[in-house]
């Protein structure tokens, strides 16, 4: 393993921070987290999540992280455009 993400408040920065030697490679703030939960039938769907992806992209929002679950997915992204997603994928789905 080379890389482990960390998405936490920034509250609690402070009291992980001493837990790790290694300076991070790279540090975000100001970040939104759009998560979304999906009946199991659309699993066996192909490209669900491409057509998700597809659409922020067109729209022109950065996804700075993904985290997923069976029948779940959180999106990352910057905060200022975290509105605009919203509604992108509101529309969508």
């Amino acid at each position: 393993m080379q890389e482990i993400t960390f998405l936490l408040e920034t509250v609690h920065e402070s009291r992980i921070a001493k837990y790790f030697a290694a300076k991070p490679k790279h540090h975000l703030s100001n970040l939104a987290a759009l998560g979304m939960t999906f009946d199991e039938a659309y699993v066996s769907a192909p490209g669900i999540i491409y057509l998700i992806l597809q659409q922020l992209l067109l729209q022109g929002i950065n996804i700075i992280e993904i985290s997923s679950t069976y029948c779940g997915l959180t999106l990352y992204v910057a905060q200022k455009d975290a509105k605009f997603a919203f509604e992108t994928l509101y529309r969508l789905l």
